[in-house]
């Protein structure tokens, strides 16, 4: 019988019971979700059940890692998993790095193109001052205690000021904010850009801002400011501000770009991010739970850890699982920078020269440079999907490990069907010509697409029985406008949401189900052109 999709389900508005999606859908009204419907298994001489019949869910046995039937339960009574719109790791890795302890003291920092104090910002190649000058007066103190900051604003100028205010940046101009287009979702209605950012320090280092200093200079860098490099090149090679003083330890940083219809005061926004915290950290109660899904589920989340063991946060599952554990780990010995006090925590290096000629140009050239964040803003670059993976495994965890660029839609596609667990991520682009153009859907193990269409063999039913699925793409212009946008819908009358369309099976117009015939849930792909 010929699939329909009727009723309004917006897979990135729903509770995490409901469904899940990978991007940012925009909506101007709040949604209620429909009930999720499941197929009916493939019938031999009985009639199929019927659809008000929920096939048994796919669990995975906490002892062999494989899929089984039933739910797990959970200390807070029925089972709620956390499920953001879309979740990312940031800085270029899918887990912690192993870090070596080491001073950041006499490194310099561009704290106009890097987001706030990271490791991943500093040039440890070209140190500004020099190595053994600076363990010879480098001190070490005591460390502040914990704390925990959430920033937010409804425009990045907004978000920029309060940060600045929350840091104690003083500056009439953005600070920190150099990755915001990594950090947060571009988008223009009903969203707040919040940043949650916790610190753990535990000791602190710093060394004297003497006047001296230009006489400890590490020589390629003094030849460097005395040269006619461009004031560009040279933050570009040793960044802004030279760094002479830090504190030690650890940090985490969650990013949210939250949609929301209401408006929302800054203690109502702090509220539920610091549920969702406690939720991920493993302390949250079953009211902190359910605040976290509703939030999560309209929130497109970037998660990075800096310091601390080494943990898994490919998932958000896995982050969930690993977090409590991080914080237990934090101590001297695995710190990394994590924080500075404020802005004399930092010296100008166009204050490390004394030709006034020189300090003009490179001041006036770093002014220049602070801009209207909300202009940024406007002009970060469309991006586009690229390539498309899937992976599977009888293990969850296994099977949501994916390649180090690629984004996971967290939704199983086999949900409520034996097998094994199958996930698709995606890779992005800004370049148009490399972008996926159209995606289809083929039934039957012996189907041929039309030429032009590049076949992934991964069965998409694999270990449920059912039709062989497989997933088509093509790069070809001929056969549309570059694909900006992917989600997973679950349930028989889902409707796409504005701008999507179903992926049809066999051409055939009919959206394809990739649960088809192997008694699950229903399950659609939906994709979204550039207009």
């Amino acid at each position: 019988m010929k699939k329909t999709i009727a009723t309004v389900l917006i897979l990135s508005l729903l509770m995490a019971l409901s469904g899940c999606a990978a991007t940012a859908v925009q909506e101007t009204a709040s949604v209620q979700p429909s009930p999720v419907q499941t197929q009916a298994a493939p019938a031999t001489t009985e009639a199929a059940p019927a659809l008000t019949q929920a096939a048994p869910a796919q669990t995975e046995s906490p002892e062999t890692g494989e899929q089984g039937l039933g739910q797990k339960e959970t200390g807070l009574g029925a089972p709620l998993e956390l499920k953001a719109r879309s979740y990312k790791v940031l800085g270029g890795s899918n887990t912690l790095k192993d870090e070596a302890k080491t001073t950041f003291v006499g490194y310099g920092y561009d704290i106009l193109n890097n987001s706030y104090i990271h490791l991943e910002g500093f040039q440890k190649q070209n140190p500004i001052l020099d190595a053994d000058e600076v363990q010879k007066r480098l001190m070490q103190g005591d460390a502040p205690l914990q704390n925990s900051y959430t920033i937010s604003g409804q425009s990045m100028k907004e978000y920029s000021h309060d940060f600045s205010a929350q840091m104690e940046l003083s500056a009439d101009y953005p600070l920190f904010t150099g990755k915001v287009s990594s950090e947060f979702d571009k988008e223009k209605t009903n969203i707040y850009y919040i940043k949650s950012l916790s610190t753990y320090p535990t000791y602190s280092e710093y060394i004297k801002n003497t006047k001296d200093l230009i006489t400890i200079l590490d020589g390629t860098f003094s030849d460097d400011l005395a040269s006619d490099m461009s004031a560009k090149e040279l933050f570009g090679k040793y960044g802004t501000h030279l760094v002479i003083e830090d504190l030690m330890g650890a940090h985490c940083e969650f990013n949210y770009t939250y949609t929301s219809t209401e408006t929302e005061t800054k203690t109502e926004l702090k509220a539920k991010v610091e549920a969702t915290y406690r939720c991920i950290s493993g302390k949250g109660s079953a009211d902190d739970k359910k605040t976290a899904s509703s939030f999560l589920s309209s929130s497109s989340f970037t998660s990075a850890l800096s310091g601390g063991k080494k943990i898994d946060a490919t998932t958000l599952d896995n982050l969930v699982k690993n977090m409590g554990g991080w914080i237990d780990s934090i101590d001297k010995s695995n710190s990394t920078i994590c924080k500075i006090s404020n802005m004399n925590s930092l010296k100008p290096i166009w204050e490390l020269t004394t030709d006034t000629k020189r300090q003009a140009e490179l001041s006036g050239y770093y002014t220049s440079m602070g801009g209207d964040i909300d202009d940024y803003i406007q002009n970060w670059p469309d991006t586009y999907i690229e390539s498309i993976i899937i992976t599977s495994d009888k293990s969850k965890d296994k099977a949501k490990k994916v390649p180090a660029g690629y984004t996971l839609i967290d939704c199983d596609l086999n949900k409520g069907a034996r097998g094994n667990y199958i996930y698709l991520s995606y890779a992005t682009t800004d370049k148009r010509e490399d972008a996926l153009k159209d995606i289809r859907i083929s039934f039957g193990k012996d189907y041929k697409m039309p030429g032009g269409y590049t076949k992934n063999l991964h069965d998409l039913n694999a270990g449920a029985g059912g039709k062989f699925i497989y997933l088509w793409t093509t790069k070809d212009a001929s056969f549309g406008k570059p694909i900006q946008d992917l989600l997973v819908l679950y349930g028989k009358d889902a409707d796409m949401p504005s701008g999507f369309t179903a992926v049809d099976s066999n051409r055939s117009g009919d959206p394809a189900d990739l649960n088809n015939g192997s008694g699950g849930e229903y399950i659609y792909l939906g994709i979204k052109h550039r207009k």
